[in-house]
């Protein structure tokens, strides 16, 4: 054997070591996750959910539930993730916060800083109102008698009819307003917010394919895994290399 094939063959020897240690974690990787998928049905991985906080945040998914929320009779009125929320159920979208709740008997009255709503006691959206002439933003909210509801805005504070569509200052005979309270969310209300915002969850099959295709490492773990496929390859290809010359 010449010089030249020497050197090569060395060359091939020690990438031969490199590649498959840096090649090891993938092919563990792939190899584990392939087993596992070849396997769904009978481990019920397609059935069974993953809800790691952890995981979830990974892909995306906010499941923190509100700390604080406006009592309103035996409801609760809360916001979390763009959404207000009555009791553990979802009963408008608003991405601005809240700013107060009460009851406007016989409906929920709940106003955001931009805007007003009115909910049946199921949760059914009747209303929403954005009042005009009063300054933004709304900064709290009243009941009033006969149902009637009272805003906290710049300037001080706003009376409406029933209809909410005039606002104007209260009479100067009127009694002060009593302004909602926010008050800690009972733990059962606040881990049902939670659990409706988690959803089902994630099956383990949908997880274990992001990671057998390296999706779950984002943007670049495809790549990753399509570089460790390609040292797959070569290291395939200087093992044959490798034991062909050693018969020579």
């Amino acid at each position: 054997m010449n010089r030249r094939a020497r050197r090569f063959r060395r060359f091939v020897l020690v990438w031969h070591r490199r590649l498959g240690l840096a090649a090891a974690p993938f092919v563990l990787l792939l190899v584990g996750t392939g087993v596992l998928l070849n396997h769904t049905d009978r481990l019920g991985l397609d059935r069974r959910v993953a809800g790691g906080e952890w995981l979830l945040s990974w892909y995306g998914i906010d499941s923190a539930a509100p700390v604080e929320g406006f009592a309103v009779g035996a409801s609760w009125v809360s916001h979390a993730g763009d959404r207000i929320w009555l009791d553990s159920a979802p009963v408008a979208e608003s991405a601005a916060p809240l700013a107060g709740a009460v009851w406007s008997d016989p409906l929920v009255a709940a106003a955001t800083s931009e805007a007003v709503y009115l909910f049946a006691p199921d949760g059914a959206l009747v209303e929403k109102a954005v009042p005009v002439g009063v300054p933004a933003p709304l900064t709290g909210l009243a009941g009033a008698e006969g149902g009637a509801l009272v805003l906290r805005a710049a300037g001080g504070a706003w009376a409406g009819d029933l209809d909410l569509a005039e606002w104007r200052p209260p009479a100067g005979s009127a009694a002060p307003p009593v302004w909602a309270q926010p008050r800690p969310l009972p733990p059962e209300v606040a881990a049902g917010i939670a659990q409706a915002r988690r959803g089902a969850g994630l099956p383990w099959e949908r997880v274990l394919l992001d990671l057998h295709s390296g999706r779950l490492f984002g943007a670049l773990g495809p790549l990753i895994m399509d570089l460790a496929a390609v040292a797959l390859l070569l290291l395939a290809a200087s093992g044959l290399y490798n034991w062909f010359r050693a018969r020579r």
